[in-house]
Protein backbone atom coordinates (compact mmCIF):
# COMPACT_ATOMS: atom_id res chain seq x y z
CA UNK A 1 0.00 0.00 0.00
CA UNK A 2 1.27 3.48 -0.88
CA UNK A 3 0.65 6.33 1.55
CA UNK A 4 -0.17 9.44 -0.47
CA UNK A 5 2.05 12.43 -0.01
CA UNK A 6 0.91 15.06 2.48
CA UNK A 7 0.93 18.82 1.89
CA UNK A 8 -1.05 20.66 4.55
CA UNK A 9 -1.36 24.01 6.27
CA UNK A 10 -2.96 23.91 9.71
CA UNK A 11 -2.93 25.61 13.11
CA UNK A 12 -1.62 24.25 16.40
CA UNK A 13 -2.32 25.69 19.83
CA UNK A 14 0.71 27.28 21.43
CA UNK A 15 1.51 26.90 25.11
CA UNK A 16 0.22 30.45 25.64
CA UNK A 17 -3.15 29.65 24.04
CA UNK A 18 -2.55 31.24 20.64
CA UNK A 19 -2.35 29.66 17.17
CA UNK A 20 0.83 28.53 15.42
CA UNK A 21 0.28 28.52 11.65
CA UNK A 22 2.15 25.47 10.39
CA UNK A 23 2.86 23.89 7.01
CA UNK A 24 4.04 20.33 6.44
CA UNK A 25 5.07 18.46 3.30
CA UNK A 26 5.66 14.69 3.34
CA UNK A 27 6.64 12.49 0.37
CA UNK A 28 4.73 9.41 -0.76
CA UNK A 29 5.68 6.40 1.37
CA UNK A 30 5.02 2.68 1.42
CA UNK A 31 2.96 1.49 4.36
CA UNK A 32 5.14 1.19 7.44
CA UNK A 33 7.86 3.43 6.05
CA UNK A 34 9.11 6.56 7.76
CA UNK A 35 11.10 9.47 6.37
CA UNK A 36 13.45 12.17 7.65
CA UNK A 37 12.14 15.68 8.27
CA UNK A 38 13.68 19.14 8.06
CA UNK A 39 12.39 21.89 10.36
CA UNK A 40 12.54 25.26 8.57
CA UNK A 41 12.73 28.51 10.54
CA UNK A 42 12.77 31.95 8.93
CA UNK A 43 14.26 35.09 10.42
CA UNK A 44 13.19 38.42 11.85
CA UNK A 45 9.89 39.56 10.27
CA UNK A 46 9.96 36.60 7.87
CA UNK A 47 7.33 33.94 7.24
CA UNK A 48 7.03 30.17 7.31
CA UNK A 49 7.70 29.85 3.59
CA UNK A 50 10.93 31.82 3.68
CA UNK A 51 9.60 34.28 1.09
CA UNK A 52 9.44 31.32 -1.31
CA UNK A 53 12.92 29.95 -0.68
CA UNK A 54 11.62 27.37 1.82
CA UNK A 55 8.32 26.62 0.10
CA UNK A 56 6.34 27.88 -2.86
CA UNK A 57 9.28 28.85 -4.99
CA UNK A 58 10.49 32.00 -6.71
CA UNK A 59 10.43 32.27 -10.49
CA UNK A 60 11.71 29.06 -12.04
CA UNK A 61 13.00 27.76 -8.70
CA UNK A 62 10.96 25.51 -6.43
CA UNK A 63 11.26 25.95 -2.69
CA UNK A 64 13.63 23.76 -0.69
CA UNK A 65 10.63 21.94 0.79
CA UNK A 66 9.44 20.80 -2.64
CA UNK A 67 12.95 19.87 -3.73
CA UNK A 68 13.75 17.68 -0.75
CA UNK A 69 10.27 16.12 -0.89
CA UNK A 70 11.32 14.71 -4.27
CA UNK A 71 14.34 13.24 -2.45
CA UNK A 72 12.15 11.52 0.13
CA UNK A 73 12.51 14.10 2.90
CA UNK A 74 9.62 15.81 4.69
CA UNK A 75 9.65 19.43 5.82
CA UNK A 76 7.74 21.46 8.38
CA UNK A 77 7.48 25.26 8.62
CA UNK A 78 5.86 27.67 11.08
CA UNK A 79 5.06 31.34 11.39
CA UNK A 80 6.64 32.88 14.46
CA UNK A 81 4.56 35.30 16.59
CA UNK A 82 3.62 38.41 14.63
CA UNK A 83 5.04 37.02 11.38
CA UNK A 84 3.40 35.66 8.23
CA UNK A 85 -0.17 34.59 8.97
CA UNK A 86 0.25 34.73 12.74
CA UNK A 87 -2.55 36.66 14.42
CA UNK A 88 -0.37 37.65 17.37
CA UNK A 89 1.30 41.00 17.83
CA UNK A 90 4.99 41.19 16.98
CA UNK A 91 5.39 42.04 20.66
CA UNK A 92 5.17 38.27 21.23
CA UNK A 93 8.24 37.76 19.04
CA UNK A 94 10.62 36.70 21.80
CA UNK A 95 13.25 33.99 22.14
CA UNK A 96 11.20 32.09 24.72
CA UNK A 97 8.01 32.16 22.66
CA UNK A 98 9.75 31.09 19.47
CA UNK A 99 11.52 28.19 21.18
CA UNK A 100 8.23 27.15 22.76
CA UNK A 101 6.43 27.18 19.39
CA UNK A 102 9.15 25.07 17.75
CA UNK A 103 8.80 22.57 20.61
CA UNK A 104 5.03 22.31 20.05
CA UNK A 105 5.44 21.76 16.32
CA UNK A 106 8.31 19.31 16.82
CA UNK A 107 6.38 17.07 19.18
CA UNK A 108 3.25 17.26 17.02
CA UNK A 109 4.97 16.00 13.88
CA UNK A 110 6.79 13.20 15.70
CA UNK A 111 3.56 12.01 17.29
CA UNK A 112 1.26 12.32 14.28
CA UNK A 113 3.25 11.71 11.09
CA UNK A 114 5.51 8.91 9.74
CA UNK A 115 8.75 10.68 10.74
CA UNK A 116 11.97 8.85 11.59
CA UNK A 117 13.03 10.38 14.95
CA UNK A 118 16.64 9.48 14.21
CA UNK A 119 16.75 11.60 11.06
CA UNK A 120 15.83 15.14 12.04
CA UNK A 121 17.38 18.14 10.32
CA UNK A 122 16.96 21.90 10.35
CA UNK A 123 17.24 24.55 7.63
CA UNK A 124 17.12 28.00 9.18
CA UNK A 125 17.71 31.55 8.04
CA UNK A 126 19.03 34.59 9.92
CA UNK A 127 17.35 34.85 13.33
CA UNK A 128 15.85 31.44 12.64
CA UNK A 129 19.43 30.17 12.83
CA UNK A 130 19.75 31.73 16.27
CA UNK A 131 16.65 29.87 17.42
CA UNK A 132 17.83 26.65 15.75
CA UNK A 133 21.12 26.68 17.67
CA UNK A 134 19.28 27.15 20.98
CA UNK A 135 16.71 24.49 20.10
CA UNK A 136 19.35 21.94 19.04
CA UNK A 137 21.19 22.48 22.32
CA UNK A 138 18.18 20.87 24.04
CA UNK A 139 17.67 18.30 21.28
CA UNK A 140 20.99 16.68 20.56
CA UNK A 141 19.12 13.98 18.65
CA UNK A 142 18.94 16.43 15.75
CA UNK A 143 21.34 15.10 13.15
CA UNK A 144 22.15 18.07 10.96
CA UNK A 145 21.53 21.79 10.40
CA UNK A 146 21.96 24.17 7.48
CA UNK A 147 22.12 27.76 8.70
CA UNK A 148 21.80 30.64 6.24
CA UNK A 149 23.49 33.80 7.54
CA UNK A 150 22.67 32.89 11.16
CA UNK A 151 22.30 35.59 13.80
CA UNK A 152 24.25 33.34 16.16
CA UNK A 153 26.51 35.55 18.26
CA UNK A 154 26.08 35.40 22.04
CA UNK A 155 24.07 38.18 23.62
CA UNK A 156 22.70 41.23 21.84
CA UNK A 157 25.88 43.04 20.79
CA UNK A 158 25.12 42.66 17.08
CA UNK A 159 21.43 43.57 17.34
CA UNK A 160 21.88 47.35 17.04
CA UNK A 161 23.27 46.77 13.54
CA UNK A 162 20.58 44.24 12.63
CA UNK A 163 17.68 46.44 13.74
CA UNK A 164 19.15 49.51 12.03
CA UNK A 165 19.86 47.58 8.82
CA UNK A 166 16.25 46.38 8.64
CA UNK A 167 14.74 49.83 9.31
CA UNK A 168 14.17 51.42 5.88
CA UNK A 169 14.09 54.87 7.49
CA UNK A 170 17.06 54.51 9.81
CA UNK A 171 19.15 57.23 8.11
CA UNK A 172 16.43 59.78 8.92
CA UNK A 173 16.69 59.15 12.67
CA UNK A 174 19.99 60.95 13.28
CA UNK A 175 21.30 58.43 15.83
CA UNK A 176 24.06 55.85 15.74
CA UNK A 177 23.04 52.20 15.63
CA UNK A 178 23.88 51.78 19.33
CA UNK A 179 21.99 54.93 20.31
CA UNK A 180 18.93 53.85 18.32
CA UNK A 181 18.92 50.39 19.88
CA UNK A 182 19.29 51.85 23.37
CA UNK A 183 16.41 54.24 22.67
CA UNK A 184 14.21 51.35 21.54
CA UNK A 185 15.12 49.33 24.61
CA UNK A 186 14.40 52.21 27.00
CA UNK A 187 11.05 52.83 25.29
CA UNK A 188 10.12 49.14 25.58
CA UNK A 189 11.07 49.08 29.27
CA UNK A 190 9.03 52.22 29.93
CA UNK A 191 5.98 51.60 27.74
CA UNK A 192 6.01 47.81 27.34
CA UNK A 193 6.79 47.96 23.60
CA UNK A 194 8.78 50.07 21.16
CA UNK A 195 7.57 50.54 17.59
CA UNK A 196 9.85 50.04 14.60
CA UNK A 197 8.97 50.27 10.87
CA UNK A 198 8.44 47.01 9.00
CA UNK A 199 11.49 46.09 6.94
CA UNK A 200 9.72 46.43 3.56
CA UNK A 201 9.07 50.16 3.97
CA UNK A 202 5.30 49.75 4.28
CA UNK A 203 3.22 51.64 6.81
CA UNK A 204 3.09 48.55 8.99
CA UNK A 205 5.04 48.69 12.25
CA UNK A 206 6.45 46.04 14.56
CA UNK A 207 6.33 46.30 18.34
CA UNK A 208 9.46 45.14 20.12
CA UNK A 209 8.75 44.12 23.71
CA UNK A 210 11.06 44.43 26.68
CA UNK A 211 11.16 40.59 26.64
CA UNK A 212 12.58 40.78 23.12
CA UNK A 213 15.57 42.72 24.41
CA UNK A 214 15.97 40.62 27.56
CA UNK A 215 15.85 37.41 25.54
CA UNK A 216 18.54 38.58 23.16
CA UNK A 217 20.77 39.66 26.04
CA UNK A 218 20.56 36.24 27.64
CA UNK A 219 20.70 34.02 24.53
CA UNK A 220 23.98 32.20 23.85
CA UNK A 221 23.58 30.52 20.45
CA UNK A 222 27.34 30.44 19.80
CA UNK A 223 27.86 28.45 23.00
CA UNK A 224 25.02 26.17 21.89
CA UNK A 225 26.69 25.54 18.52
CA UNK A 226 29.90 24.60 20.31
CA UNK A 227 28.01 21.83 22.13
CA UNK A 228 26.12 20.52 19.10
CA UNK A 229 27.36 17.09 18.08
CA UNK A 230 25.67 16.84 14.69
CA UNK A 231 26.75 18.16 11.30
CA UNK A 232 26.33 21.85 10.53
CA UNK A 233 26.73 23.79 7.29
CA UNK A 234 26.72 27.59 7.48
CA UNK A 235 25.95 29.46 4.27
CA UNK A 236 27.45 32.95 4.34
CA UNK A 237 26.25 35.77 2.09
CA UNK A 238 29.37 37.53 0.80
CA UNK A 239 27.58 40.89 0.52
CA UNK A 240 25.50 40.62 3.69
CA UNK A 241 24.62 44.09 4.97
CA UNK A 242 22.40 42.87 7.81
CA UNK A 243 24.49 40.48 9.93
CA UNK A 244 28.04 41.75 10.62
CA UNK A 245 30.82 39.61 9.18
CA UNK A 246 32.41 39.14 12.61
CA UNK A 247 29.39 37.06 13.65
CA UNK A 248 30.18 34.48 10.97
CA UNK A 249 33.89 34.63 11.76
CA UNK A 250 33.23 33.95 15.45
CA UNK A 251 31.25 30.86 14.50
CA UNK A 252 34.01 29.65 12.18
CA UNK A 253 36.72 30.29 14.78
CA UNK A 254 34.92 28.69 17.71
CA UNK A 255 33.16 25.65 16.23
CA UNK A 256 33.94 22.81 13.87
CA UNK A 257 31.12 23.53 11.44
CA UNK A 258 31.40 23.44 7.67
CA UNK A 259 30.83 26.67 5.83
CA UNK A 260 30.54 28.04 2.32
CA UNK A 261 30.29 31.62 1.03
CA UNK A 262 28.07 32.73 -1.84
CA UNK A 263 30.10 35.77 -2.84
CA UNK A 264 27.42 37.71 -4.72
CA UNK A 265 24.58 37.08 -2.27
CA UNK A 266 23.16 39.64 0.16
CA UNK A 267 21.21 38.66 3.26
CA UNK A 268 18.10 37.98 1.13
CA UNK A 269 19.90 35.25 -0.88
CA UNK A 270 18.29 36.49 -4.09
CA UNK A 271 14.69 36.35 -2.87
CA UNK A 272 14.02 40.09 -3.12
CA UNK A 273 15.83 40.65 -6.41
CA UNK A 274 14.63 37.29 -7.79
CA UNK A 275 18.19 36.47 -8.78
CA UNK A 276 17.80 32.94 -10.12
CA UNK A 277 21.52 32.18 -10.01
CA UNK A 278 21.86 33.03 -6.30
CA UNK A 279 18.60 31.28 -5.42
CA UNK A 280 19.64 28.13 -7.28
CA UNK A 281 23.07 28.14 -5.65
CA UNK A 282 21.84 28.39 -2.06
CA UNK A 283 19.10 25.84 -2.67
CA UNK A 284 21.38 23.33 -4.45
CA UNK A 285 23.99 23.58 -1.69
CA UNK A 286 21.30 23.15 0.97
CA UNK A 287 19.36 20.30 -0.62
CA UNK A 288 22.55 18.38 -1.38
CA UNK A 289 23.87 18.71 2.17
CA UNK A 290 20.57 17.73 3.78
CA UNK A 291 20.21 14.70 1.51
CA UNK A 292 23.75 13.49 2.24
CA UNK A 293 23.43 13.94 6.01
CA UNK A 294 19.88 12.61 6.44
Amino acid sequence: MIIKGIDLTFELESRRGTSIVTGITIPKLNEGETCPVVIMLDGYMGNRNGQGLFYGGIGENLGIGEQICDLGIASVRLDFPGCGDSKESFAAYTVDNMLSDVEVVYHHILENYPIDPGRIGMCCWSNGGRIAALFAEKHQEIRTMVLWAPVAANGSAMWPHVVAALNPRFEEIGLTEDEYYLQLRETAERDGVAEIPWFDGSEKTACLSSEFFDGNDNAKPLDALKKFKGDVLMVVAGKDTCVPRYVFQEIINNTEINWVTIDEADHDFGSETKNNRIIKTVQDVTASYLYRKL
